[in-house]
């Protein structure tokens, strides 16, 4: 047998490392479905605490999605004035999460309407993984006709929602005609939703065993995701470009999930809609780094937006109604 030639590797070698990444390839191509999945479907946020632990009474309110079921579950505080907001919460959080934005709404004079995302908090699944941008959009539809339907509802009403769920949001109100008279976006959108999730599941690899941390491996988890991603949505013409209702966006200068740049980009292209920076949030937490800044903002823009639907909005003690926001504001 004649020697193999210096400095070529063993075939053996050779084939260990081809039959490495084929292995690699498929179980990240697993991996990536399952991780884009956990998106619509993650592991349940679990809380004990109510509206009642930042002082506020509330009713427990419960209702079945008309387009296939699915039991949903929420918090309404009543409030003082005839405008209403329903808040709806972001992936892998609950109604729990929101009980700060609550009570600054409630404060300012809105009823709220906080209810758990379907897969999410106390309401209940689904396995269904198609058309999920429909599904989504109808399960908006539903919350909204819940809180008109109620009589203590005369002013206009307003959503509030976080990070992906800014997006049906938004296409509810501008493409679907949801019946709604303002839209405030917390941490989102943007322009590219599906390379926000490839974005995020690239963090949630890291999680992952070493094989899925870069080479074929990471590669297929991030193909796998994205195609998961876009198939499960169907959604074929976004940004929605079509004039509506006003819209806010507030954006975090330091959200690496759903960076502040992307989301003035989406704000830039979607006419009546102005976004506002508040420079030291992270993802989902501008109320936090900056109460005041959020404060003005949110309640400023809701107070102009509502101003003229029957009933008014109101507007919290010692504070114009339309006060300019503070922080970065960028005009779309």
């Amino acid at each position: 047998m004649s020697p193999e030639a210096p400095g070529r590797p063993a075939p053996h070698l050779g084939i260990r490392a081809a039959a490495r990444t084929v292995l690699d390839r498929a179980r990240g191509t697993l991996a990536g479905r399952r991780l884009a999945a956990g998106v619509f479907a993650p592991p349940r946020e679990v809380s004990t605490r109510t509206p009642a632990d930042v002082g506020l009474d509330y009713e427990t309110w419960s209702w079945r999605t008309r387009r296939d079921g699915v039991p949903i579950a929420a918090w309404y505080v009543p409030g003082r004035g005839p405008g209403a907001v329903l808040i709806s919460h972001g992936m892998g959080r609950s109604k729990a999460s929101v009980l700060a934005h609550a009570r600054l709404l409630h404060d300012a004079g809105y009823s709220v309407l906080a209810a758990d995302s379907r897969n999410h908090g106390e309401s209940g699944s689904s396995r269904r993984r198609r058309a999920l941008a429909d599904r989504f959009s109808a399960d908006l539809q539903d919350a909204v006709d819940q809180l008109r339907a109620d009589e203590r509802t005369r002013g206009g009403v307003a959503v509030l929602a976080f990070s992906f769920a800014c997006w049906p949001a938004l296409r509810g109100a501008r493409r679907d005609r949801l019946p709604v008279d303002a839209v405030v976006c917390d941490s989102g959108p943007v322009i590219a939703m599906v390379d926000a999730v490839t974005r995020l599941v690239r963090l949630q690899a890291r999680l992952l065993p070493a094989w899925a941390h870069d080479g074929a491996g990471l590669d297929a988890v991030l193909r796998s995701a994205r195609w998961f991603f876009a198939r499960s949505l169907r959604e074929s013409a976004w940004p929605p470009t079509d004039p509506g209702v006003p819209v806010l966006l507030v954006a975090g200068g330091r959200d690496r999930i759903l960076p502040a740049a992307e989301v003035a980009a989406l704000g830039a292209v979607v006419p009546g809609t102005t976004t506002v920076v508040v420079p030291r949030a992270t993802h989902l937490r501008a109320i936090d780094a900056d109460p005041d800044a959020y404060a003005d903002a949110v309640l400023g823009f809701l107070a102009t937006a509502l101003a003229d639907v029957p009933g008014g909005a109101p507007v919290r003690a010692g504070d114009p109604a339309g006060a300019p926001p503070r922080g970065v504001v960028v005009d779309g």
